[in-house]
């Protein structure tokens, strides 16, 4: 039976929340490669993923703070360089949810756009992904990471690279 997955990343700050059967929690010195060959056995010693929810900042632009340059995952993080490596995720996971800010955001004066690499991430692993194009809000302290309601426009991305826009409020079955 498919189970939910939760990868966090260090740099953002707090405890990642208790909402998935494994948590991998990783930093700025773990391989993204690393990151998703682990995904990958755990999806296969789980019979696949339900849910990999990714909880890390979205890069932005520095002059424009505009999104769509990726996240801040690993060493590496995810870009257009490190988007194949999602191959290893290949019919492993049902739904990619990026829970960062920006992620499908485009900058497009400096030729960035999130939502076509997420585009390609959701065909590289034939699932869906579920991301926003804003700054997420989240609180974190003594309580676990809470991102409440998503901020901006959420998009649903298809492995075909169909894109439409769903509710904030939104569950996944």
């Amino acid at each position: 039976m498919p189970i939910d997955m939760l990868i966090h990343d260090t740099r953002l700050t707090g405890k990642p929340p208790a909402i998935a059967a494994n948590t991998y929690t990783v930093d700025p010195t773990v391989e993204v490669s690393h990151i998703l060959g682990w995904t990958a056995a755990v999806a296969t010693g789980s019979g696949g993923l339900r849910r990999l929810l990714i909880m890390c900042h979205g890069i932005v632009s520095g002059d424009s703070h505009r999104g769509g340059w990726g996240l801040q995952l690993g060493k590496q993080g995810i870009n257009y360089e490190t988007a194949p490596s999602f191959m290893a995720l290949r019919d492993k996971v049902r739904v990619i949810v990026v829970y960062a800010c920006k992620a499908v955001d485009i900058d497009a004066p400096h030729g960035q756009s999130g939502m076509i690499l997420w585009r390609q991430i959701a065909h590289y692993a034939n699932c869906f992904i579920v991301a926003g194009d804003s700054d997420q809000v989240y609180t974190y302290g003594s309580s676990p990471i809470d991102f409440g309601k998503w901020e901006g426009t959420v998009y649903l991305i298809a492995p075909n690279g169909n894109r439409q826009v769903i509710d904030p409020d939104f569950s996944l079955p």
